[in-house]
Parts: structure tokens; sequence; C-alpha cells
């Protein structure tokens, strides 16, 4: 039987009843979610920060945690969490925190992206990988061409760091492949062959069908 990996969070400036909401969907949840989350101050991997939270105390808490999440009734990102509280929300936001600042206890050797490299999406990720607006944006990007780190960075703004986790997950799982890599001499082979016995294979049946009708012609002209 394997145990979840614990984790911390902590709500800063929220009022008694959504701090009572949010620890309750997190017990509820907790079958479903991927790490375990308890609610203490100290030592928090995540804080919760309430609506009139400023950026100055934000910045100043950051130095403490590994990540941040902001309520909110309107902004849309990866930071915020929407108001009023949904459970769907709570554990996709908090799955997606935890495989970000999981230890690598046990893990396979870790892949090594070149941030120049384009990478060509094979599939469209399942939706359990799709867990964030930003992902399904980076998705949406890789269905038209291959993009590399640095490509995904500068055509969305998104940090680097989370480029890269995004290209990390989808080769792990076998959705990526690098073009250069993919299209070798060998494979290409083949097909040239192939179109060489088609244009020879149309070339036979043009040249059977003048026979016929030059065939037909001419008894035509004797009757």
């Amino acid at each position: 039987m394997s145990l979840k990996i614990p984790f911390n969070f902590y709500l800063d400036r929220v009022n008694s009843r959504e701090i009572a909401l949010f620890t309750s969907y997190v017990r509820v949840l907790d079958f479903r979610l991927e790490h375990q989350w308890r609610h203490q101050q100290t030592d928090a991997h995540v804080v919760i920060y309430g609506t009139a939270v400023s950026r100055d105390i934000v910045r100043e808490h950051q130095k403490n945690a590994s990540h941040a999440l902001f309520l909110t009734t309107h902004e849309i990102g990866d930071q915020f969490l929407q108001l009023p509280l949904n459970s769907n929300e709570i554990e996709a936001k908090l799955n997606h925190i935890g495989r970000l600042i999981s230890p690598k206890v046990n893990a396979k050797p870790s892949i090594v992206i070149d941030p120049n490299e384009p990478y060509r999406l094979l599939r469209w990720p399942p939706s359990t990988m799709l867990q964030t607006a930003d992902w399904i944006r980076l998705s949406t990007l890789m269905t038209k061409r291959p993009l590399s780190v640095n490509e995904l960075h500068k055509h969305t703004g998104l940090a680097l760091n989370q480029c890269r986790l995004f290209l990390e997950e989808l080769l792990k799982h076998g959705l990526l492949v690098a073009p250069r890599t993919h299209h070798s001499p060998q494979r290409a082979a083949p097909q040239i062959h192939i179109d060489i016995e088609k244009k020879a294979h149309r070339s036979t049946v043009l040249s059977l069908i003048r026979n016929n009708l030059a065939r037909f012609s001419a008894m035509s002209t004797h009757q």
C-alpha cells in the first residue's frame, strides 16, 4: 500500500466561513487527491490568500511558501481560486501544485530537455493532465506545429520553468517526439518506393486504356 506524500496548506486573511469550507472540501476530497494535505500555519507548502491581501504581503510570505493561491471572484489563471469555492477546482489546483513540489524520491532519472529543441505533439493529452487553463493553452499551441520550451515561453509569456515542466510531463507519457529524430531516411525510403510503384501502375493502366481505344477505333473503321 503506497503512502501519500504529505503537504501543508495555510489560509491567510481569509474569513472563518471560507476557511471552514476549504478545509472541509480538502477532507472530503482526500480519496481523490494525489497527496495528503494538512491545514497548518508552519512550514506551509501552499498559502491561500484572501481577496484583500496586498501584493507586498504576498511577496513577504512567499519566502516561506512554495506556492500561493489567491481567492478571487473574477480573475482567471493558475494562481487564482474562484469564489464561491467548488470541489473540482480545489482538487485540480492541489493536485497540480502537488506534482510541481513533490520531492523526486525514488523517481526515474530526470528527462533533460534542450530549451531550443522543438517537440511535436503526437496526440491530445488526457484530461487528467490538463488540470489548469495554462496547460490547456500550451497543448493547443502544440497542435499547430512543433515548439520548444523557449518558443512556448515567447508565445505565452508563461515562466520558462513551467513550459519545461509541461514538456517533461508530455515526454514521460509518450505524447511528444522531436521531429528531427522522428523523421529518419530509413522511414522515408519505403514511402519513396511506394510512390514509384504507384506511378508505374498508373502508367501501365493508361497504356492499356490507350491500346484498347486504338483497337476499338480500328475495328470501327473497318466496319
